[in-house]
């Protein structure tokens, strides 16, 4: 019997990505043999070995598989299982990658028909999972967007040198770029820094608008390992995501904000108000404009004890969000699969 990791792994450092292969590699730490086909190879490369690897693992009754994948393909894919090999798909678990994915689920019948076959399904939030047990399904954990331990040490202090807020996702006014630019035009004692590649429908009026404010500096896309990441992150004191996206999970970069003490400013979008706990772990926006933003900031650019306090908040809730506390259930999940599947085979 045969364990398959069926997942995308981009280049880059993409959320899809992240998840993937920090959840296939914390598998093979722990010693768990497990094999791995990379559907962005078929679908983005177009390598016709590697579909085959795809077609014949799908179709043999005696593997098992951890399947990765995100809201496209999560569908379909879930449906060409259930047809076609149900045996293996209830010694199999899901990784839900994206916000979307529990009302896609519990909207969709058929859907939930399939997706109780699974052994078990892994989602981003306590939300998610209320909301499909609600829906009659018993095979829900959780399992948010994890991370590693860092290795860089978090010291609480109180902060007195110039406010530095930091955006770190995709540029675009759904992320809510626009609002940091508009809240950057009032408070000019304040230094705004931005990470990310661009939209290019975006990239001109955005260059434009940073051109023209001296406390703007877009650093463009970050490259490094988690560790870099925390390094990176720790030279700020506040992170910015006044998002407007809709399908919106458990942002990556909440999560590596979290880990390196830095207490963020949110949107109430999606599951924002749920990870970032209000004048706990940061602050939560009553309305997601540029007058709130800057309020927000001046608060903690004028209280240092309260953005200490939210510092320390922040830090403290990242433990909901390491790797090392989920793992160890998971490869126990996995190794009952196993079990039943010599059982089922002896019989």
């Amino acid at each position: 019997m045969s364990l398959v990791y069926i997942g995308a792994f981009p280049p880059g450092w993409g959320g899809v990505t992240i998840k993937n292969r920090d959840l296939y590699d914390a598998l093979v730490d722990e010693g768990v043999q497990i094999k791995k086909i990379d559907l962005h190879k078929i679908t983005r490369q177009k390598k016709f070995g590697e579909l085959m690897k795809l077609c014949f693992a799908v179709l043999n009754r005696k593997n098992r598989f951890v399947i990765g994948i995100s809201t496209g393909m999560r569908r379909r894919f879930t449906h060409a299982l259930y047809c076609l090999n149900r045996k293996s798909m209830r010694k199999s678990i899901l990784i839900v990658m994206g916000g979307t994915a529990a009302r896609d689920i519990s909207d969709d019948p058929k859907f939930m028909l399939w997706a109780s076959q699974y052994k078990k399904i892994y989602v981003e939030t306590v939300s998610m999972v209320n909301l499909l047990e609600s829906k009659g399904m018993s095979n829900i954990a959780l399992y948010p967007n994890c991370r590693h331990r860092s290795s860089v040490p978090y010291i609480s202090k109180i902060k007195e040198d110039k406010l530095k807020c930091v955006f770190f996702s995709y540029i675009q006014p759904q992320k809510g770029v626009d609002i940091i630019l508009d809240a950057a035009k009032q408070l000019k004692n304040i230094d705004f820094v931005f990470y990310g590649n661009t939209d290019p429908s975006y990239t001109e009026e955005f260059q434009k608008e940073i051109s023209s404010l001296p406390n703007c500096v877009h650093k463009g896309i970050f490259k490094g390992n988690n560790d870099e990441v925390y390094k990176e992150l720790k030279q700020y004191d506040v992170l910015l995501f006044p998002t407007n996206w809709d399908t919106e999970g458990v942002p990556g970069i909440i999560v590596e904000a979290k880990i390196s003490g830095l207490p963020c400013i949110v949107s109430n979008k999606s599951y924002n108000s749920e990870l970032v706990e209000n004048n706990k772990e940061g602050i939560v926006l009553d309305v997601n404009d540029a007058s709130c933003l800057i309020n927000a900031i001046k608060l903690l650019d004028n209280d240092r004890v309260l953005l200490k306090n939210l510092s320390d908040g922040s830090y403290n809730s990242s433990d909901r969000f390491y790797i090392e506390n989920y793992i160890i259930r998971i490869v126990e999940e996995l190794n009952a699969s196993d079990l039943q599947g010599m059982e089922d085979k002896a019989i």
